[in-house]
């Protein structure tokens, strides 16, 4: 096509591998613009020709990718170019969040093989990123994934973190398609991708996905089964703390899969505002314990137990969840409150300057800064 771009342009990269004939297109998320791309690590170690693109206005290329046409169509048709240019005689694609909208998109435009990480299969719903984070200004063209799917002889894997509510009513609209397989990865939230290369190999599974062998195992990997819509109306309820609708709406999951993380957690969070605590601690204990890696829940466990008045418990788990997710402005702040409650003055202050660190609030600084003024023989959990 007379638009098609060099080898590096506004919005796209393109690196090739001689003698490969494979091609695959990385969708960015969210926040990327200029030579910023998802997955930059891991397209070093792919062996495969590799196209990263990206849409800087967050605009769920609704607008294609502009560096590659400006249109939807237009960028297509450009991938397809590139595809023949570099002797590709197979498209894959991939991306997380607004990146496997993308992918799923082209790729369904296209008949590629695709594999996404947490879409919005539906643009604007309620609750949802693209709700959040698309400009009012982005005209939406494809509002809705599932008819442009089932037109189309895509082959379209998606893995969604059952912590995620909102991932996983995207992957329920779209899972009865004969095109698409949906997987679940239990207690992961919306960043598979991240979890994945935590406990296993994220370029050894793309690089299976390229050619066209079966996806290794994933750890925590789990049966997409119904319940996506429960959990998401429970998430709604939660999101307008409607605590009695919350339990209701998670005791119904509960009852039909008693060991549903995201009910125990739900369960957790409605005892917390209604304050039971022991039945907060009851849940969220639970959820923890089938899934350590269930930052949500193991986050709200720490709040739980400094407000149950049991500091060195806070503490302990305190302590795990900031080894686990050292770069959690959070974490560090309940740690810090768990320390102050022990009259751990040192440990409280070092614990909120660290959250400071990662992202400044307001309220930490005033912390901070009662907990520097302190007299050193006063008690410090009345600070």
């Amino acid at each position: 096509m007379d638009h098609i771009g060099g080898y590096r342009g506004e919005s796209h990269l393109v690196i090739p591998r001689p003698g490969s004939k494979k091609l695959i297109v990385i969708f960015s998320g969210t926040g990327k613009q200029g030579a910023r791309f998802d997955f930059w690590n891991v397209s070093q170690q792919l062996r495969c020709n590799v196209l990263l693109v990206n849409d800087a206005k967050n605009g769920w290329y609704q607008d294609g990718v502009r560096s590659l046409g400006a249109r939807i169509d237009h960028t297509a048709g450009d991938i397809e170019v590139w595809a023949e240019r570099l002797g590709c005689d197979r498209i894959h694609m991939t991306g997380s969040s607004m990146g496997a909208y993308g992918a799923i998109l082209f790729g369904s435009m296209l008949n590629a093989d695709v594999l996404a990480f947490g879409a919005d299969t539906r643009l604007k719903l309620t609750h949802s990123r693209s709700e959040k984070m698309m400009p009012d200004s982005v005209q939406v063209r494809v509002p809705d994934l599932r008819p442009v799917i089932a037109k189309s002889k895509a082959r379209i894997q998606c893995l969604v973190g059952e912590a995620d509510p909102l991932d996983m009513i995207g992957a329920a609209h779209i899972s009865s398609l004969p095109q698409v397989r949906v997987t679940a990865l239990r207690g992961v939230d919306h960043f598979g991708p991240r979890h994945i290369q935590r406990v296993s190999d994220l370029a050894g599974l793309l690089n299976a996905f390229v050619n066209d062998k079966p996806l290794p195992k994933i750890r925590f990997q789990n049966a997409f089964g119904p319940g996506a819509k429960r959990i998401y109306l429970t998430h709604d309820a939660f999101m307008r703390k409607d605590w009695p609708e919350v339990e209701r709406l998670a005791r119904l999951t509960h009852q039909v899969a008693p060991h549903s993380e995201p009910a125990h957690y739900y369960l957790g969070r409605a005892a917390m505002a209604q304050g039971d605590l022991d039945r907060a601690l009851a849940h969220l204990g639970l959820a923890v314990a089938m899934t350590p890696h269930y930052m949500e829940a193991h986050l709200h466990l720490i709040n739980a137990l400094c407000m149950a008045d049991a500091p060195e418990r806070a503490i302990t788990v305190g302590e795990a969840f900031v080894e686990a997710w050292p770069k959690q402005a959070r974490g560090h702040a309940y740690l810090s409150n768990a320390y102050r409650l022990g009259g751990f003055k040192t440990a409280a202050i070092r614990s909120i300057q660290d959250a400071i660190a990662i992202q400044t609030k307001p309220e930490w600084e005033k912390r901070l800064k009662s907990l520097q003024d302190a007299d050193s023989g006063q008690d410090i959990r009345n600070v």
